[in-house]
């Protein structure tokens, strides 16, 4: 049952001992064929998968921009940083809360004694 082969990485016929299904002729074919099974298998499973850019409207300066993100709201950073900022004077300029009946406006400060 001792046949001949022919090497499936470089063509090369070699000796194929009995009941052995050996397919490479050499450790450095067999290395070559392993490296590019694997190629082939990380190809396969890691290619990067890019999701759909998405029409956006920035909801600061109304500029058009794509959006790697569905649920982006701003263009830059700035825009980002910008209505941050807005927010928080808007939040300083409230009106202060008064309890009903008081005098004074509630304050969260000790009284002195």
């Amino acid at each position: 049952m001792n046949t001949f082969a022919v090497c499936d990485v470089c063509g090369q016929e070699f000796y194929r001992w009995h009941r052995i299904k050996t397919r490479v002729c050499s450790t450095s074919c067999a290395t070559s064929r392993q490296r590019e099974a694997s190629h082939r298998w990380h190809e396969r499973h890691y290619t990067p998968v890019r999701s759909p850019l998405h029409g956006k409207t920035c909801s600061q300066c109304g500029a058009a921009f794509e959006s790697k993100r569905s649920d982006a709201l701003f263009c830059s950073v700035l825009c980002r940083v910008r209505t941050h900022r807005e927010g928080l004077a808007a939040r300083v300029t409230a009106p202060r809360i008064t309890i009903r009946g008081a005098s004074a406006p509630l304050s969260l400060e000790p009284r002195a004694r």
